[in-house]
């Protein structure tokens, strides 16, 4: 159905596609595809596309630019890779994905800061089973298996933020309770 209302908006070959959540109602599968389908349409078409939607996903894969509403303003524009890694504000941080925010830099290396807050994405650190360089000691509290990947929450001796990071599935398995040490990825 998805693919027939697409086919039936570019009918009129317009310059411009609008598409508010075109896959919240789509299936993991159906989404990849229909990701796919619009892409090769808007290059083959040389249209533009505009869409909305509340996943970081769909919008950091599928867009050269974007812009992030909040309260019905624009607060931040920008390429998905400038909004990921160097937000201006806590906002874009949590609308382009999972974030972690410190009060200091334990790792005393450079970190994102917004505001007073340091800026750590889950994909920023690196769970290693012995200490090394520039690691902090840290307990497993909470797992959460995700298919091909692991969520883990953290705590971290001197910090009051939990840290949470993932990994793949087949890397490591530590469980809850069990002490591990996290790197900064270079």
């Amino acid at each position: 159905q998805q693919r027939v209302a697409i086919a039936a908006a570019l009918a009129s070959e317009p310059d411009l596609l609008l598409m508010d959540e075109p896959f919240s109602q789509s299936d993991v599968y159906l989404k990849q595809e229909l990701k796919g389908y619009l892409t090769s349409i808007v290059e083959q078409l040389g249209i533009s596309l505009l869409f909305v939607t509340h996943s970081p996903e769909d919008a950091l894969s599928l867009s050269d630019t974007i812009m992030v509403l909040h309260d019905g303003e624009i607060i931040e524009s920008g390429s998905p890779t400038e909004l990921y890694f160097n937000p201006k504000n806590q906002a874009t941080a949590f609308l382009t994905g999972h974030c972690n925010f410190l009060k200091s830099n334990p790792f005393n290396l450079p970190l994102h800061q917004i505001g007073n807050d340091f800026l750590l994405r889950p994909d920023q650190l690196t769970i290693q089973t012995s200490a090394s360089e520039n690691c902090l000691k840290a307990k497993v509290v909470k797992v959460e298996f995700n298919g091909f990947y692991e969520g883990f929450y953290l705590k971290v001796d001197g910090l009051d933020e939990l840290l949470y990071t993932t990994l793949s599935t087949s890397v490591l398995n530590p469980k809850v309770r069990e002490i591990v040490w996290l790197r900064l990825k270079n």
